[in-house]
């Protein structure tokens, strides 16, 4: 229901205006299609802020975290799951077309090997109050198309939060206990090679809702440790029974909080390794297709293969210096990769060679049209476990769209219900305002100014390191109350602990002056690891962690930054 204090916008408008060319920096003045918010006051503008961005000039103590950041969430396919695959698409590929999952369960059958510098790099530009990329010459984002796109996965359809009726309630409890039977096995965890072994060529209906949860416990939602997580129950009883659920921004929540995380870790003095099970490996996709200097030599993609096929276990090493230098250059940088011609790739519907449309908005258009639509509107993004804010409107170039002063988003809503879409042809390039150019110029220039500012007067080099990290007990599961935000305090202490033996107590040691109880809101997916033993933080069940505070002995203490 619209909010009586919320107007009511447009997707994007259209108007004469004199725009910049990102590739020749020449004016030129014609019909520009501007992506709503936006605004033609200055003052009015809605910057990136947050402070500098830059890592340049940080003394190496901080630079140190780099080495001791893995990231974990791409899988390799288990043994006999290919098999599994093509036992079961003879019967159910059609319903995943439907489901809009065809290409995703596709994508699964292939390996991509982390590259950490590329990521890390990347984590430095990261503006989490915008969730966009901040360069020197632009914003850039990992948007609902590239999720779409590189990962397979459907932007349209109901909520993955989305309950369960009564009568499909019982599938869940099957589910459950089905996975209980794993626990109390010899193995004591509900592993994902047990599940698969257990049910494959059963040839039974529940087969189908087995091989569901597995593929979302380990592609789309991993889980830690290899185990079948209870947090994607509900979204593989929606999908077997035909409902689609729009994946994709479940998965880009979960991609924007992760990227909020790795910038937060980069102030904390941490004494432990950190591994992220999150789908970070879309973030490097994303950015091999846009910068592909900072790409391997692709695979040639085969008739029929998803995208991700050009990756298949391919590695290359990249320094650091090399990510910062190129992400620098707007000349490196490709606004719209999947409108250019690749052999053996299905453009979407809407990617037009050289006509461009303008379609009326209904309910008649096709799925990639539509999907398209969504992509184009602010939005709140609402994961498994966390809820994170999507700004297109920021990056309009990369939808072929031109770009403008970013507006505000509060009170926006969008008339879907009436009005037109335009669609570029894939030749098209887009341009930004000429206001939106001078204002992004003072912009850098005025954080340039305050990052040699802070230097000047000690303001970085003289801060005081942040609590170690140290352990107090081992722990298999946290799981956390899901919603966004950045580091927080503690006050009180929360104790809870499950009947099931997933969910151990995670305890929060504070200084030996307990003046202050930090903790990060790290989210799903964070495993804080000893050389020898491994500390987990998780949200498989979207339960609140439960933590007590406990005093550290030694004149040395350290203190655990917990997460909720």
């Amino acid at each position: 229901m619209e909010k009586q204090d919320q107007k009511s916008i447009l997707i994007y408008e259209t108007r004469e205006e004199k725009l910049i060319s990102p590739k020749s920096g020449k004016p030129i003045t014609r019909i520009a299609r501007i992506l709503n918010p936006f605004t033609n006051n200055v003052s009015q503008a809605v910057a990136a802020n947050g402070g500098p961005r830059s890592f340049e000039n940080f003394p190496e103590s901080l630079q140190q975290w780099k080495s001791r950041v893995s990231f974990r969430g791409r899988k390799n396919p288990p043994r006999k799951w290919k098999e599994w695959v093509d036992q079961l698409a003879e019967k159910y590929s059609l319903l995943w077309y439907q489901l809009g999952i065809c290409d995703a369960i596709l994508s699964s059958m292939y390996e991509v090997f982390p590259n950490r510098e590329l990521v890390l790099g990347l984590s430095e530009f990261w503006c989490e109050e915008t969730n966009t990329f901040v360069f020197s010459w632009g914003e850039a984002t990992v948007t609902l198309e590239d999720v779409m796109i590189l990962g397979g996965l459907p932007v349209v359809g109901e909520s993955a939060m989305s309950p369960l009726t009564d009568d499909l309630m019982e599938l869940e409890m099957r589910l459950k206990e089905e996975r209980l039977k794993l626990v109390h096995s010899k193995a004591r965890k509900p592993r994902q090679t047990a599940w698969l072994n257990h049910f494959m060529g059963s040839g039974s209906e529940f087969e189908h809702l087995a091989f569901l949860t597995l593929w979302l416990s380990r592609f789309v939602f991993p889980s830690r440790s290899d185990t079948i997580g209870q947090h994607v129950f509900q979204i593989a009883i929606h999908l077997s029974r035909g409902t689609r659920i729009a994946l994709a921004p479940a998965v880009l929540a979960s991609i924007y909080r992760d990227m909020r995380l790795l910038r937060q870790l980069a102030s904390i003095t941490c004494s432990y390794k950190i591994a992220f099970s999150g789908p970070l490996e879309l973030v490097q996709l994303w950015a091999c297709e846009r910068f592909p200097n900072l790409g391997p030599n692709c695979n040639a993609l085969q008739p029929g293969e998803p995208r991700v096929a050009r990756y298949h276990k391919l590695r290359w090493n990249l320094t650091h210096p090399q990510v910062k230098l190129s992400l620098k250059s707007p000349t490196n940088f490709l606004w719209r990769p999947y409108a250019v011609n690749l052999t053996n790739w299905r453009h979407l519907a809407y990617y037009n060679e050289s006509e461009e449309k303008e379609l009326d908005v209904h309910s008649g258009l096709d799925d990639d049209v539509q999907s398209y639509i969504v992509c184009l509107q602010v939005s709140e993004l609402v994961g498994v476990d966390c809820k994170e804010n999507y700004f297109p409107h920021r990056v309009a170039m990369q939808f072929g769209l031109d770009q403008d002063l970013p507006g505000d988003v509060s009170d926006v809503h969008f008339d879907t219900g009436n009005g037109k879409i335009f669609i570029p042809a894939r030749s098209f390039e887009p341009g930004v305002s000429t206001r939106y150019f001078n204002w992004w110029k003072e912009m850098m220039m005025a954080r340039h100014d305050k990052i040699e500012n802070n230097f000047v007067h000690g303001g970085v080099m003289n801060a005081k390191a942040s609590p170690l990290l140290t352990e107090e007990k081992n722990v298999e599961d946290c799981h956390a109350s899901g919603a966004s935000g950045s580091m927080k305090s503690l006050s009180e202490e929360i104790s809870q602990q499950s009947g099931d033996g997933d969910e151990l107590t995670i305890s929060m040691v504070t200084s030996k002056s307990r003046k202050r109880k930090t903790c990060a809101d790290f989210g799903d997916q964070l495993h804080l690891i000893e050389p020898t033993r491994e500390i987990v933080v998780r949200d498989d069940e979207m339960k609140e962690c439960a933590t007590h505070a406990v005093e550290s002995k030694g004149r040395n203490a350290k203190s655990l930054c917990a997460v909720l």
